[in-house]
């Protein structure tokens, strides 16, 4: 510590770290709050035109009740392509029923259902700007959110 004109520690500088500390540890708990952990299931955690999971898919509702456990909002975004040009509205149908049966999965691992949100479809990632890679088929996506809480 510094000492000022009149040689004693500068109290000033000691209270404005103090709250420059406690600023740093609220913002970090709203960044963790508002920036959930994105865990994605993709087209191997679940049979080809199923909605049955493999055990890929078994392994990451592992991981989900683990972060659920430790306390972590989390966004669920169940996507795949089927690489059919046309078929992204069949692939949003086909994601929906599997996030639907992922949010059973979980709730019988043990989490609660008044936690989990309801699926909705993700963000249109089809684009028509010039240059876009139009051939390629993109992803359609289903997510929903879990919120922190406790186990029963």
């Amino acid at each position: 510590m510094r000492s000022n004109f009149f040689g004693h520690a500068s109290f000033g500088a000691q209270r404005l770290q103090a709250g420059l500390n406690l600023i740093a540890q609220g913002s970090a708990s709203t960044r963790e709050a508002s920036n959930p952990v994105k865990i994605v299931f993709g087209g191997m955690s679940f049979v080809p035109h199923s909605d049955r999971l493999t055990d890929v898919g078994t392994g990451r509702c592992q991981l989900v009740l683990r972060k659920f456990r430790q306390r972590k909002n989390m966004k669920i975004v169940v996507e795949s392509a089927s690489g059919r040009m046309g078929a992204y509205d069949e692939d949003l149908k086909l994601n929906r029923r599997r996030a639907e049966a992922l949010r059973e999965e979980l709730h019988e691992l043990g989490v609660p259902r008044e936690l989990m949100t309801s699926p909705v479809f993700g963000a249109d990632e089809r684009s028509d700007r010039p240059g876009a890679d139009w051939a390629r088929p993109t992803p359609s996506k289903v997510e929903f959110t879990i919120r922190a809480g406790t186990s029963s």
